[in-house]
């Protein structure tokens, strides 16, 4: 079917604007499906793969957070950096993440994180793509 630029821009404007509100959608369904404790933000099996991890970051107030807890989100190495990023300006002491997404390269970053603040005690990495022969490997965090 023929259509004129002018439709055509309009039309791919209009996809644009659709596909923002899928992902604004996305990161307000992510954050009311989260619980919140008085010192926890829990997320369990809701996929944050097209969810703007900063915009769902952004929904809770980090002040009194001591503990994270996203099991089964599909949480993939860029978003867990935006992550840590927000730890460093909290009080978690306490990151569990098993059954994501996270490579090897999440392990490394952790380490990193460790060198530059000992604020976290427990990380748990169990059952994402890091191999087994680093999946053992304990590190002295804090």
């Amino acid at each position: 079917e023929w259509r004129s630029d002018k439709e055509r821009s309009l039309i791919a404007r209009n996809k644009t604007i659709n596909m923002q509100k899928n992902g604004i959608t996305k990161n307000i369904i992510a954050a009311l499906r989260t619980e919140l404790s008085d010192n926890a933000l829990y997320l369990f099996n809701y996929d944050l793969k097209d969810v703007d991890i900063k915009g769902f970051l952004d929904k809770f107030d980090w002040k009194q957070l001591e503990v994270i807890k996203l099991v089964g989100t599909g949480l993939e190495d860029n978003q867990f950096n935006h992550l840590l990023n927000y730890l460093l300006k909290t009080k978690v002491h306490s990151l569990l993440l098993p059954q994501n997404d996270l490579q090897e390269i999440s392990l490394d970053a952790i380490l990193n994180f460790s060198k530059i603040s000992t604020q976290l005690k427990t990380v748990s990495l169990q059952r994402n793509n890091i191999p087994k022969s680093h999946a053992n490997v304990k590190a002295k965090i804090g």
